[in-house]
């Protein structure tokens, strides 16, 4: 027996360099040849169906695939045509999406969507109102950097109504709010209907804003006449004023040939107006709540429309609503009352060091838990916006304040808890002159000016 192990061991000696050498060649072998990329299993792009969205053709960049025995769709192109926002977070590869006052969520390769309704607040914090969860039919698949997802499913998620010609191999989405009808142009002739459809404004039936003013949203409705001339001239100001404030205004025109908008279907208008009178048309109604609509009749100028919005911008978008959601919309997508670069938080001791350096410069106090402070601070957002003005700042919500520093000395040790405060700080050593809870934007912006000067 011990004579049979000795003779096995000595054939294993003599030929473990051949089989060392053998299985070196063989890894060797395995780690040089390339490895084929893996397809999306079962993706193939086909030619999809046809997409009809609010009547009209959409053509696609991109063509559909099939995947699992499924046809998927291009998301971003059709949801972006639909009037909804797309996001994108790359390390959650997460898809959101947002369309008036509703949202879906969606994660790639899964095919759970999450939707609901949503609201926001001043800060541009997303509250999910509702949630409901639905499996998809097919999860969602990205092909060279493209979303594709089952479009039915998502339309209908955003409040868009879907169906699905099987003959023609047609999808018909009517979206929430589709788009109102362009004329070659509406400014030549009083006869044509008056319609513009841009991101700013959109028309809308009188019914329809009549329901969002039942749900306490936040809108502002400009009441018109297509037949009227002095219509047209009107809504060049509004479209202006809209465009500057990144507003979106909503038209309810009384001659609509599309809507029917007699005075049963819009009675909160009828109710500010005169029904008799034909000395009410135009007007803009600037809808806070049921019981907050301010109207202004017959505008005279542009400067009272800016004025209106200016007040409703940082009044009504930016007031917080906890009983119901904004159904109409908040600012336009692509928003930008942008102060980065302009707004610069410092700690209190970090602006006495600058006023003790002899710095020339704009201090705001603020208390971020203090209703009044909140209630005018996007007014000062949008005065430095438009001025690109630099101010330093300190949120004074939790912070001991000292009586011995320079906003003491200049309010002589009154309304020093009136927030917001704004410190002008000129480098000779003097007295910085201040403007307590300023309720004037036109103000703000002059004393911006005069200090830059």
């Amino acid at each position: 027996m011990i004579k049979k192990i000795l003779i096995v061991l000595a054939v294993l000696v003599i030929l473990f360099p051949f089989i060392q050498e053998s299985f070196s060649s063989a890894v060797a072998s395995a780690a040089t040849t390339p490895v084929a990329p893996q397809p999306i299993a079962g993706a193939v792009v086909v030619e999809g169906p046809k997409i009809i969205l609010d009547g009209t053709l959409l053509v696609l960049n991109n063509g559909s695939i099939m995947a699992n025995n499924r046809t998927l769709t291009p998301m971003r192109q059709v949801m972006e045509a639909m009037g909804a926002t797309v996001g994108w977070d790359e390390s959650l590869r997460r898809i959101t999406l947002y369309l008036g006052d509703k949202y879906a969520i969606l994660h790639v390769d899964t095919p759970q969507l999450m939707c609901g309704t949503y609201s926001s607040d001043n800060l541009g914090n997303v509250n999910f109102l509702t949630r409901l969860t639905y499996t998809m039919d097919a999860p969602v698949t990205i092909l060279n950097d493209v979303s594709y997802v089952p479009i039915r499913a998502v339309a209908e998620s955003l409040g868009a109504a879907v169906s699905w010609d099987a003959q023609a191999r047609t999808v018909y989405i009517n979206s929430p709010f589709p788009p109102a009808e362009e004329t070659p142009d509406p400014g030549t002739a009083p006869s044509e209907p008056l319609s513009y459809n841009t991101m700013h404004f959109q028309e809308i039936s009188g019914a329809q804003a009549q329901e969002w003013h039942d749900k306490n949203a936040s809108f502002i409705l400009y009441y018109y006449s297509s037949l009227d001339p002095s219509s047209n001239a009107v809504l060049e100001w509004v479209l202006a004023a809209a465009k500057e404030q990144d507003l979106k205004v909503y038209g309810v025109d009384k001659d609509s040939t599309k809507f029917d908008n007699t005075a049963g279907q819009l009675t909160f208008v009828w109710n500010y107006l005169d029904r008799a009178s034909a000395n009410t048309i135009p007007s803009l109604m600037f809808v806070v709540s049921p019981k907050t609509v301010t109207p202004l009749i017959q505008p005279k100028s542009k400067q009272a429309v800016e004025f209106c919005m200016t007040a409703f911008y940082y009044n009504a978008i930016y007031s917080p609503k906890t009983s119901a959601p904004n159904i109409a919309p908040q600012p336009s997508p692509g928003v930008s009352v942008d102060v980065a670069g302009y707004w610069m938080p410092i700690t209190l001791e970090e602006a006495i060091s600058k006023y003790q350096k002899n710095d020339k410069f704009i201090y705001i106090c603020y208390n971020s838990l203090d209703p009044a402070s909140n209630a005018l601070m996007p007014m000062l957002r949008l005065a430095i916006y438009r001025t690109k003005t630099v101010v330093y700042t300190t949120d004074f919500a939790g912070v001991t304040v000292d009586k011995g520093w320079f906003g003491y000395e200049a309010l002589n040790g009154k309304q020093l808890y009136a927030y917001p405060t704004l410190f002008f700080c000129f480098n000779n050593f003097q007295v910085p002159y201040a403007s307590v809870q300023p309720g004037d934007i036109q103000e703000i912006m002059d004393a911006f000016a005069n200090f830059n000067r």
